[in-house]
């Protein structure tokens, strides 16, 4: 949510016109607002201390393959090194989203079992790759088709859910939905690098992407307005992430990029086909029809995937296989 959040108040600061500075003041908006700052947060970051150093007098360190110097045998609770850099640089380049309050998870809170896996993983000198590379086909399982149907109804999509003078943004709509495929797929890297105990290189390269963004969206914003920021921020996205492949390279052996993202992708393009063809043949004037639209194309890319992906195939009998037994035995109980 990080970047998403910064997006959002840039845009928003844009649209009542105030232009570059509302860039550099969405992303103060942005750093001001995370759950650093919360008396909540304050108050819990002793005790989230005491409680990773108490836990680390109990483990024992073992020789890491990849770097050659010990490190903590620890798989369940983040390294205590790691709860200091997170404290002492207030996350507000790594965790940006101001959702502990509300009680909303983040995208890193549905991470966190690979983090852990990764960690106890690598501190034995084993291969996590398969691990990553599963958390990556499946964060991105919606990103690859909203990009392809926001591609295929850009002003219809504008002008149902947000007026009729709104027809002319379907361009910043792709853009977003571009910039949210880079940024879901990135998620799962820099989860599975922090696992590693080397959060300072998943800081380097977000504050690289920082560094990239301001200046650019400022010099783009000037020039092109809106679609400026979005092709900053997008730029920026997808510097970070070739940014964490390459640290993949390095400690995991090679760049991630999961088969079934492919399988995703043709059944997107399938999608995308059908919806086009679809929107010729429709009148699309009212939400009804274009809601019924997307829900079937979303029904035409599962559908392919199901065909393409054995991947896909398997985890939906893994899924519905045990609800399936429960509802015949029910069945069965009812009969009797």
């Amino acid at each position: 949510m990080r970047s998403v959040v910064t997006l959002v108040f840039q845009l928003a600061l844009l649209l009542v016109g105030m232009e570059a500075f509302g860039i550099l003041l969405g992303l103060a908006l942005r750093v001001s607002s995370p759950r650093a700052s919360s008396p909540s947060s304050a108050a819990s970051g002793p005790r989230f201390l005491a409680r990773d150093v108490r836990l680390h007098r109990e483990v024992r360190p073992v020789e890491h393959p990849h770097f050659g110097h010990q490190r903590p045998l620890q798989a369940r609770r983040p390294h205590p090194h790691l709860a200091v850099r997170r404290h002492r640089r207030g996350r507000v380049l790594r965790d940006g989203a101001p959702t502990r309050a509300s009680g909303l998870p983040t995208d890193r809170q549905h991470l966190q079992p690979l983090q852990v896996k990764v960690s106890g993983a690598s501190s034995l000198g084993e291969d996590v790759r398969e691990d990553v590379s599963n958390a990556m086909t499946y964060a991105g399982l919606l990103g690859i088709p909203m990009f392809f149907g926001a591609l295929a109804l850009p002003d219809v999509l504008m002008r149902t859910f947000f007026g009729a003078g709104f027809g002319e943004g379907g361009v910043a709509l792709v853009g977003i939905a571009l910039f949210y495929v880079f940024y879901i797929y990135q998620i799962p890297l820099e989860s599975a690098i922090s696992g590693t105990d080397r959060p300072e290189l998943t800081f380097r390269v977000n504050a690289a992407g920082l560094l990239v963004h301001i200046p650019l969206a400022i010099v783009l914003a000037r020039e092109y307005g809106l679609l400026g920021v979005i092709g900053a921020t997008l730029f920026a996205e997808v510097m970070m992430f070739f940014g964490f492949q390459l640290l993949c390279r390095k400690l995991f052996g090679g760049a991630i990029f999961p088969a079934p993202i492919a399988a995703q992708t043709v059944s997107a393009l399938a999608m995308f086909g059908v919806i086009t063809e679809a929107r010729d043949a429709m009148a699309l004037n009212y939400w009804l029809p274009v809601v019924a639209l997307v829900a079937f194309g979303a029904a035409v890319y599962f559908a392919v995937l199901a065909v393409t992906s054995s991947h896909f195939r398997l985890t939906l009998a893994n899924v519905l296989g045990p609800v399936y037994q429960q509802v015949l035995g029910r069945g069965q109980q009812s009969d009797g």
